[in-house]
């Protein structure tokens, strides 16, 4: 049975004890002789879905189902499976609910679902699940045995050389702490890896590339891809962080096909699918069918506003999610505004490096203390430990206390696991390097040839946020007090953990600079339109959770617990979910409900404290 059918003795161990393994119709051992003519039939277990996957209304797009095999297709933003960064709302959930809910209707049995592929969770396309564990495992004996075809569709910088070819390097973990893979050798730790692609469109500045996985290594067509030179449009942990990339919002990436010979009919199965409206438009922006233009030539209308990204004056440094990192270039010097989360620094930094080109950074800028914003800055410092890094004298006398660089630890090693995985944690360093050089108040300017950095005190998210203004380019870089715009949904997120109406005066304030140009912290530049609901829409919102925090206050005889769990279920959502872990979201709204109970309107909510 196990040369036949090749499966392992634990699963011929499982339909002996689960299930039941039939000689001739008549139960049999397995130390049992058989002869020629014999009929074997394998009983597998029954099996159920696993209790620690809850059953969830998850839109599925269902490609292909038989008795053996479920295929779906996942948008891009789509956890696989559930993790701690992504407990619900997973593909899977939705499964789960597919398999309960055909069960009571009577279409089918239960069944517990196994992966057979996974995606990244930016990567868009073709997800196959078996519905028992015969058909998993001999699912990975025909891709060894070069019986599973994998395609992926892949938008990318520059035109690959030769333009269909064979990438054949190992792909490995340099650091086993961190989920980046990169091009290294054998010895060194790297598996063997090979991509095959060819070109189907390009115009030289980009290309559209077929690539066909002939190993499975994870990030495998990323690295790839990245390590010759073409790094995937969007792409935040191996691609260049352009104002190209930023026209779409993740990996321009998806699995548009997967054939496979079925374990059990021997038939050969071909499960398409197409790619997604934000591939296809970037396409249509980037590389029209047909147009071959360069990149100086007519520009987008979205090329166009990116103005300050795409010209060089900003640099998109970015290491990875829920927290940015921008260099700003002078003539004469060159500031690093925030650095992202801890997790991501080495990525951030390679981009650093690249950018800057070997000019030296003369500043780091700190928009305020927060741990997306700052947790990278240890390995800057010893990157460039001659940087003067600048904030406001509430997070020069801050930082250096064990309470708030503890917290910052943290609230890393949290966002460590949440975004790379349950194992991962951040790169080592000491906590007596934080520190803050220079103070500046409302007004001061930082010149650093051709562009001022005009310093705007913004309280209210927290005590020391700081925006900049560069009358130069009539360019504002927004505190967070202001908001985050989620360009998806049209939302600008507002968290006022130190003042309301200090954020209500921020936003007047911020308002009144009057630029013409703004970027959101973790959205980076707004569209022209945009404008305009970023202020507008900041200030709803602002009131709104002032509202919904006092109908919680109101409640009698609960904790504060449960009033941050009621409002987790408006406002931990979409792209809030996505780039800030639950224990963040948790400390943020405990300060919103302190800031609340104590304005001086509500003294009486002072006696009906949580705890």
């Amino acid at each position: 049975l196990r040369m036949r059918l090749g499966v392992s003795t634990r699963f011929l161990r499982s339909c002996r004890n689960e299930g039941d393994i039939l000689l001739n119709g008549g139960h049999v051992r397995t130390v049992d002789r058989v002869k020629e003519g014999d009929v074997l039939t394998l009983v597998f277990p029954k099996t159920a879905p696993p209790d620690d996957v809850l059953p969830e209304a998850v839109p599925l797009d269902v490609l292909y189902e038989d008795g053996d095999f479920l295929a779906v297709r996942k948008g891009p933003g789509i956890p696989v499976h559930p993790s701690k960064g992504h407990p619900s709302g997973t593909l899977l959930n939705g499964v789960v609910e597919k398999i309960l809910r055909d069960a009571e209707n009577g279409a089918s049995d239960v069944w517990e679902p196994h992966l057979i592929n996974r995606l990244d969770l930016d990567t868009s396309g073709v997800v196959l699940l078996g519905k028992n564990a015969y058909v998993q495992e001999t699912f990975a004996d025909l891709a060894k045995r070069g019986k599973v075809e994998k395609t992926y569709l892949a938008v990318v910088h520059g035109a690959p050389e030769p333009p269909e070819g064979v990438i054949d390097r190992p792909v490995g973990q340099p650091d086993p702490a961190l989920v980046r893979r990169a091009v290294v050798s054998e010895e060194e730790g790297g598996q063997p890896a090979r991509t095959r692609y060819r070109t189907l469109r390009t115009n030289g500045a980009y290309a559209l590339l077929e690539c066909a996985l002939e190993t499975g290594r994870t990030h495998q067509i990323r690295v790839h891809l990245a390590s010759i030179g073409c790094p995937i449009l969007g792409d935040r942990l191996y691609g260049r962080n352009t104002a190209e990339d930023d026209m779409i919002g993740r990996q321009a990436l998806c699995a548009v096909r997967l054939a496979f010979e079925h374990p059990v009919t021997h038939e050969t199965v071909r499960i398409e699918t197409v790619p997604d409206d934000d591939i296809s438009t970037l396409l249509a922006n980037l590389l029209p069918d047909g147009e071959e233009r360069k990149m100086n030539d007519t520009t987008t209308k979205t090329e166009e506003r990116a103005i300050f990204v795409r010209t060089g004056n900003i640099r998109r440094v970015t290491g990875g999610k829920g927290g940015e990192a921008l260099l700003i270039i002078g003539d004469e010097k060159t500031a690093l505004y925030d650095s992202g989360m801890a997790c991501f620094a080495p990525a951030m930094l390679e981009n650093l490096r690249r950018e800057l080109n070997g000019r030296p950074l003369d500043y780091f800028l700190v928009s305020h203390i927060h741990y997306d914003h700052i947790g990278s800055l240890p390995y800057v410092l010893e990157s460039y430990p001659d940087v003067t890094v600048v904030g406001h004298e509430h997070a020069k006398r801050q930082i250096v206390k064990p309470r708030k660089y503890v917290q910052i630890r943290e609230l890393s090693e949290d966002a460590a696991k949440a975004f790379l995985g349950p194992d991962a944690t951040i790169p080592p360093y000491d906590d007596s390097v934080w520190r803050v050089d220079r103070t500046v108040h409302d007004g001061d300017e930082i010149p650093l040839g051709g562009a001022t950095l005009r310093v705007c005190e913004m309280p209210g998210h927290t005590l020391d946020c700081l925006a900049f203004y560069i009358p130069e380019w009539d360019l504002l870089i927004a505190a967070e007090t202001t908001g985050v715009w989620e360009r998806t949904s049209g939302t600008n997120v507002v968290e006022f953990l130190t003042g309301y109406d200090k954020s209500i005066d921020s936003f007047e304030r911020s308002m009144a600079i009057g630029a013409k140009h703004v970027l959101s912290p973790h959205c980076l530049e707004l569209l022209p339109e945009e404008i305009p609901l970023y202020w507008e829409r900041g200030l709803s919102f602002l009131k709104g959770l002032r509202a919904d925090i006092e109908r919680e206050l109101a409640i009698p005889d609960i904790t504060d617990d449960e009033r941050i769990a009621h409002l987790a279920e408006k406002y931990w959502v979409g792209e809030t979910r996505e780039e800030q872990p639950y224990p963040a979201f948790e400390a943020n709204a405990a300060a919103e409900i302190y800031v609340i109970r104590h304005l001086p309107e509500n003294a009486r909510f002072l006696t009906n404290e949580g705890t």
